[in-house]
């Protein structure tokens, strides 16, 4: 029963840290998707001007939601869109009067580039601890791993597993308490832990029948006496 269990809790497990590990991997990609559809207006992104989307990035870089990757990229792309707008009317305009179009410093300009760069470190950073955090993770996991395969060679010594079964269950516990692995290492880890769980459960289940036989035949033994 506890080896149907943990195979149920294995693959929920498994779903999950691949769809976590994609968020963080495939973050740029979805993010694109996400500012190029429909759900762009509803981020409340639709200010007028330049110095307004200016004010909207920096309050979003300060206040680091979950959701800024997608919120920077459509503030970039209204910011840009007025931007070019405004700079193609100026270079129509001069064009008219037969000078030569020479684009002019924008500081409100300068000052969102210096932001998004601000931004790109942070991300950086955010993107580079996520990776730490789940080469430890993995290292956690294949610890607990390597536990659960010396009570398995231990128990073919000898080991009584029936000791070992409370530790066990709690590195079962500990397991899923640690939190996402390097995603091409998910499915292999799950797959090792599986494996010697039902290794360890398999003789559980040997040592329990033998204790069963063991305690008929003594009751034979005292019915025959």
């Amino acid at each position: 029963m506890d080896s149907l269990e943990l195979n149920k809790d294995i693959v929920a497990e498994e779903n999950a840290n691949k769809v976590e590990n994609e968020v963080v991997v495939n973050e740029e990609k979805a993010a694109e998707a996400t500012v190029n559809s429909d759900e762009t207006s509803k981020m409340d992104v639709e200010p007028k001007t330049k110095a307004s989307l200016l004010q909207e990035l920096r309050a979003v870089i300060q206040e680091e939601a979950p959701e800024m990757k997608a919120k920077v990229d459509a503030l970039k792309q209204s910011f840009y869109k007025i931007y070019n707008e405004e700079q193609e009317i100026l270079r129509r305009e001069a064009m008219e009067l037969g000078n030569t179009f020479v684009q002019q410093v924008d500081e409100t300009e300068q000052e969102f580039k210096q932001l998004l760069a601000q931004y790109k470190q942070m991300r950086a950073a955010k993107l580079a601890e996520a990776a730490r955090q789940a080469e430890e993770n993995l290292l956690k996991k294949q610890h607990i791993i390597q536990q659960i395969k010396n009570m398995v060679e231990e128990a073919s010594n000898g080991l009584d597993v029936a000791t070992k079964f409370a530790e066990v269950k709690q590195l079962q516990q500990n397991w899923k308490e640690i939190g996402p692995v390097p995603e091409t290492e998910v499915r292999e880890l799950n797959k090792q832990f599986s494996t010697c769980l039902d290794q360890f459960y398999d003789l559980v289940k040997i040592n329990h029948e033998l204790r069963e036989y063991d305690l008929r035949k003594n009751l034979e033994s005292k019915t025959q006496l």
